[in-house]
């Protein structure tokens, strides 16, 4: 499976120090866990994702990774910390004229809608 091959590309990475591979690696498996609907999977494998991407400064990374994490987050109630999440992924969107920008001022705009 998808999953299966991207764990092992994940222990090569590691084993090699490829930090922004295993950022793209955790993030993929974070997307097909949540695809399956394992969302506690997708939590786990995209914080790790968004840990190393802050270390290493990957800010595209963490601009996407905030977004994914942001909206489900905000869609599983937590409004809170995932509209702050998105709030990041906007901040960074724009320093780095991000093409998704539109998609993520939107999603900030609707869950502070809802916060309101």
């Amino acid at each position: 499976t998808a999953l299966k091959y991207l764990q092992q590309s994940l222990q090569i990475r590691q084993q090699i120090g490829d930090a922004s591979g295993m950022v793209a690696t955790l993030h993929n498996m974070a997307c097909i866990s949540l695809e399956k609907g394992d969302r506690q999977q997708f939590l786990e494998m995209e914080m790790q994702a968004q840990h190393i991407a802050r270390q290493i400064g990957d800010v595209r990374s963490l601009c996407i990774i905030n977004e994914y994490l942001g909206s489900i987050l905000c869609r599983s109630g937590d409004v809170e910390q995932g509209l702050s999440l998105l709030e990041e992924s906007l901040a960074i969107a724009q320093q780095i004229q991000f093409p998704n920008i539109n998609r993520i001022a939107a999603a900030v705009a609707h869950y502070k809608k809802q916060k309101a």
